[in-house]
């Protein structure tokens, strides 16, 4: 049995899922799922699976995953969503997304809250990844990976920050992380 992955290109998360499981090397179907019509997100098909009329999901029974180095992988997931995701999300919202929302317009403030409030987050990266290799400690995992699809987008609105000088560690980090096979798969667009 094959593992199904619902979702859609365009959906940051999506291609967080997307990434682990080409870094896994687990073979999977990827099934596109558009998005943009709220229909089909709440589809008695879609709503089977996914009670919550969300994606990305995954169909595979009894498919589960687990971190033997629990503590440090809860630390440094939390450090990913509490500390990287807000503003590099806000970023990609204010200056890529409303783009494609009719009446939506950016928010030069927020882009200064967001940019300001990440270049004092990658200090403490900056500083945690002077001790270690990575985010959770020498070995890379999936909070890594949870990094790239806002880091990818951060580069496209013409943010350098994670590969600034100003930030040694986060750069050799992020050149170490992105370059992934993976990763170079799944930004360039792959199914």
């Amino acid at each position: 049995m094959v593992l199904t992955l619902y979702g859609n290109v365009h959906s940051t998360c999506t291609a967080r899922v997307r990434t682990v499981l080409e870094e896994l090397s687990i073979l999977h179907e990827f099934v596109e799922i558009d998005f943009s019509k709220p229909e089909v997100l709440r589809s008695a098909d879609v709503l089977a699976v996914q009670l919550f009329g969300q994606i990305p999901y995954i169909d595979d029974a009894g498919f589960k995953l687990f971190d033997q180095k629990t503590a440090l992988f809860d630390q440094g997931a939390s450090i990913e969503v509490s500390n990287f995701d807000p503003p590099a999300s806000g970023l990609g919202f204010e200056i890529i997304v409303k783009q494609y929302i009719p009446g939506l317009e950016t928010d030069p403030a927020l882009v200064a809250k967001y940019k300001a409030q990440l270049e004092r987050k990658l200090e403490g990266y900056e500083s945690l990844l002077g001790r270690q290799k990575f985010v959770t400690g020498e070995e890379l995992t999936i909070v890594d990976l949870f990094h790239l699809p806002w880091g990818a987008m951060l580069k496209r609105q013409g943010n350098d920050i994670l590969e600034s000088d100003k930030f040694p560690n986060v750069k050799r980090w992020w050149a170490e992380v992105s370059a992934r096979p993976s990763w170079q798969k799944i930004s360039a667009g792959a199914h």
